[in-house]
């Protein structure tokens, strides 16, 4: 920014960092979804999410594999980041870079974060040659602050940097990309990534008590987050504000019927059709929200890392990217440095369903930017971790803003619950009394790490940060 750059110079800049820094979550084998906010209010979608490769079509799946070559949708977050820059980007492509690959170069300290994910998915990483090598060197896990260079990713991000998104797509880094995947007996090959495109959408909104909330359309989740915001509007928020049993069973109530009512949207293809539904949904979801529906979407924890960006002229994007769970399908070409993720287990295999796996298909996307502007003119951009909780994790943090009145920091800052993998509703320790029915544990990558950053009418700036997880906040 004090080059003259622009948000999304900046944003791509910390996606790539984060790409670094990150390896449980993100890499440029993964995806990302980013809503994009102008001065003039309207906001659009990039949706880089990847899609299954052609040969899934000739694969008959019993169950799509959690982690391994199979695993793997088409990359989509380089053909994305250059879609950014052709848009709204000033500073030049290859500068955007430098960070990430004197990151990768020089090596950085590794975070606790990462090394407890490296214990706890030890064996997926020791059945891979290249995470094995990275992440389990002479045998063991690579230890907290010891240091984590990736001179391959190094040399990929250099490679991006001077020859762009046909670099990654349609020369050597694919070629080699795909060739290590295919000799372990995966699906993804150079047609699929010559073939891939990142695409412009059109958000979908909905409103809460006059705020206006904007979320990414199908296949995204973002659709779950406005229908639990319509079943909390079936009570009075200032009831909500002084109850605190009332507001967690409303919650409750709300996730559950917003769920069963969403669910069957939640895939590729569906956009026009959720946003003709969306109103009769919000009204189902108002009356239906008292019923004990299970119906809840897979879950998945730890494998995302968001950007929220704003600028005081009223520009603004929210950016979350992901392999999906954590380490992704856990190879690692030692080639490229590339990480592939396992966004292909987002489908399912029942033919019947709309998110069933087909080539050149989306799967439902937990990923869910989210950009709220209130009645009072305030626009906040906001994103979080935390597979499906991260609409939950988005429901409760819009209900802290608006119905209980509280600033960036307090309403990240509050106690909150969430849903485990088995769908068992689980609270922090702190968590308000008189909520029976939550487990209470004390685990942060189950209640997600919201990222924020505010705008004032008045131009005037404001960052929090989550520290459940490793996150950081800062306003210029």
């Amino acid at each position: 920014m004090e080059r003259g750059g622009s948000l999304a110079d900046a944003a791509i800049a910390a996606s790539a960092v984060l790409c670094v820094a990150l390896p449980h979550a993100t890499s440029l084998g993964g995806d990302f979804l980013a809503l994009i906010r102008a001065e003039d209010g309207s906001i659009e979608g990039l949706d880089a999410a990847g899609v299954a490769p052609a040969t899934v079509d000739r694969v008959k799946f019993d169950a799509i594999p959690k982690k391994g070559p199979r695993a793997s949708v088409v990359p989509g977050i380089v053909r994305g980041w250059a879609m950014l820059h052709a848009r709204l980007g000033r500073l030049d492509w290859a500068s955007l870079f430098a960070p990430a690959i004197r990151l990768a170069s020089a090596g950085l300290p590794l975070s606790a974060s990462v090394h407890e994910f490296i214990v706890e998915e030890r064996a997926a990483l020791e059945a891979d040659a290249g995470c094995r090598e990275l992440f389990l060197p002479a045998g063991e896990p690579l230890a907290a602050g010891s240091l984590l260079v990736q001179s391959a990713l190094a040399r990929t991000l250099a490679a991006v940097a001077s020859g762009g998104e046909t670099a990654f797509y349609d020369g050597d880094i694919g070629r080699a990309l795909c060739g290590y995947i295919g000799a372990n007996g995966g699906l993804l090959t150079q047609d699929d990534l010559r073939s891939y495109v990142a695409r412009p959408v059109v958000p979908i909104e909905g409103t809460y008590r006059g705020a206006r909330c904007t979320v990414m359309p199908p296949s995204s989740y973002g659709l779950l987050l406005l229908l639990q915001l319509a079943g909390l509007e079936s009570a009075q928020g200032d009831a909500i504000a002084r109850d605190a049993a009332l507001r967690f069973g409303l919650q409750r109530r709300a996730m559950r019927a917003a769920f069963a009512a969403g669910r069957p949207l939640l895939a590729d293809g569906l956009d026009a059709e959720a946003r003709r539904q969306l109103a009769g949904l919000r009204e189902q979801v108002r009356i239906e929200s008292g019923r004990s529906d299970e119906s809840v979407p897979r879950e998945s924890q730890g494998g995302t890392a968001c950007v929220a960006l704003a600028d005081a002229q009223g520009n603004a994007i929210t950016l979350v990217q992901s392999v999906f769970n954590p380490f992704g399908a856990a190879v690692l070409d030692p080639a490229t440095g590339i990480l592939m993720n396992n966004r292909l287990s987002g489908f399912d295999v029942d033919p019947a369903s709309a998110n069933h796996v087909r080539a050149g298909r989306r799967p439902a996307h937990t990923l869910c930017p989210v950009m709220l502007s209130d009645a009072d003119g305030r626009l906040v951009a906001f994103a979080s971790p935390g597979g499906i909780s991260q609409t939950v994790t988005g429901t409760q943090f819009v209900c802290n803003l608006v119905d209980r009145g509280m600033d960036l920091a307090a309403a990240i800052g509050e106690p909150r619950w969430s849903l485990s993998r088995s769908r068992e509703v689980l609270a922090e320790p702190d968590f308000a009394p008189g909520t029976d029915g939550a487990r209470k544990i004390h685990d942060p990558y189950s209640f997600g790490s919201i990222k924020a950053v505010s705008r004032s009418p008045d131009g005037s700036l404001k960052a929090a940060a989550d520290t459940r997880r490793s996150a950081a906040a800062l306003a210029l």
